[in-house]
């Protein structure tokens, strides 16, 4: 008799069981993408012209440079504020001083303050929303209060002026400690059709005037031309004749 069969049968050894090598494997797949996992979770990348708010659970901790940063995995996470320029641009319906009704479209530059970009999130979260709250309502008010205070013919003639003290005004009522006001421009005004038509008539008007008076002042040139051709030529008989008398 062979020893195997000898030796008792809870003694014999066991052919692996395929079931836990299965379960073995989805273990160390499981334990293997959570650690893929965390270490993605506690890496990040900041970009340049941006700063990162570090927020473990829910609260602001610190404010990130641009480059390789770090972060403590499912207990903190990142959210990017842009420190670059950004352009607001708005068509405001106005009147002027006459009164006669205007769209006015104005530019504003601004970009936030990065020692204040923690207190900029907890009032106002994206920086969307600060123009939404802060820009967007205060604006139009500024710009209207200046544009009525202008003849609409001042509009035109007077643009520099209307843009300095619109940007005055701006800065009035728009507060300068979480953002700052990089530019502002007046790109436009648009005046009603009734108003640009008058405007296209007088200068037609003006350009056939300017033209008859050219053509006036050649007139003038040539008959002026003829006079004095005729009057040397009546010098030239006279001294001719004056010539003949004397011999």
């Amino acid at each position: 008799m062979d020893e195997d069969e000898d030796q008792p049968q809870a003694m014999r050894p066991r052919p692996p069981d395929p079931s836990s090598t299965i379960i073995r494997s989805a273990l160390w797949g499981i334990f293997g993408l959570l650690l893929l996992t965390t270490g993605c979770q506690s890496v990040f990348t900041t970009d340049a012209g941006t700063v990162d708010i570090v927020l473990r659970w829910g609260a602001p901790v610190r404010v990130t440079e641009p480059g390789l940063n770090f972060k403590i995995p499912f207990a903190e996470s990142d959210h990017t504020i842009e420190l670059r320029e950004r352009a607001y641009n708005i068509k405001l319906e106005s009147a002027s001083k006459d009164p006669m009704e205007v769209v006015v479209e104005v530019t504003l530059n601004w970009a936030v303050n990065k020692d204040q970009v923690v207190q900029m999130y907890y009032q106002f979260g994206k920086l969307d929303q600060f123009e939404e709250r802060i820009i967007k309502p205060r604006l139009p008010d500024a710009v209207k209060a200046v544009v009525s205070t202008f003849l609409v013919n001042e509009l035109l003639t007077k643009r520099n002026e209307l843009r300095d003290k619109a940007k005055e005004g701006v800065f009035k009522v728009i507060p300068q400690e979480i953002m700052t006001i990089t530019g502002f421009s007046v790109t436009n005004v648009l005046f009603p059709k009734k108003y640009t038509d008058q405007i296209e008539a007088v200068q037609v008007a003006r350009e056939a005037s300017n033209a008859q008076e050219q053509e006036l002042r050649k007139q003038n040139f040539k008959a002026q031309e003829v006079f004095n051709s005729a009057k040397a030529q009546a010098a030239a008989d006279k001294a001719s004749a004056d010539g003949e008398a004397y011999a």
